[in-house]
């Protein structure tokens, strides 16, 4: 669903749910999540509003080369490489991908590793400032 009117954090919250973990939202006769399931980049939704630049950010981190210990993480981990794949050809549609460096693999569910999540997504934005300027 693409909304252009009203309340950004109805729409922030529905796309940070994540189904059978955090509870979706419920938006008339809509039931909204995480849009990562449908398309992690949407760069032609982004163009399609008329916008000259599109600058995304791109959270994928290498291969995690353990396996998986139990059913959860295996069904998680067939998501995020059919999402790559995906991802990888919608980002190629970007004008900038700006994509931050972990340290560490982080799961789907690390939620405690929230913070550094996003600063290393502070520290990717300032790397590319100089480019976001010329593009802007």
């Amino acid at each position: 669903m693409i909304f252009s009117k009203g309340h950004a954090t109805d729409y922030v919250y529905s796309s940070a749910a994540l189904a059978g973990v955090l509870p979706p939202l419920f938006k008339g006769p809509h039931v909204l999540m995480d849009g990562a399931y449908a398309d992690i980049a949407p760069v032609d939704v982004a163009r399609n509003t008329g916008v000259e630049v599109v600058i995304a950010v791109d959270p994928s981190q290498p291969e995690n080369t353990t396996g998986p210990k139990n059913g959860l993480q295996a069904m998680l981990r067939s998501i995020e490489v059919c999402q790559y794949e995906h991802a990888s050809l919608r980002f190629a549609q970007a004008d900038l991908v700006i994509r931050p460096a972990f340290s560490q693999t982080i799961g789907t569910l690390e939620f405690r590793l929230k913070r550094h999540c996003i600063a290393q997504g502070a520290v990717a934005t300032r790397r590319v400032y100089d480019e976001i300027g010329s593009l802007l």
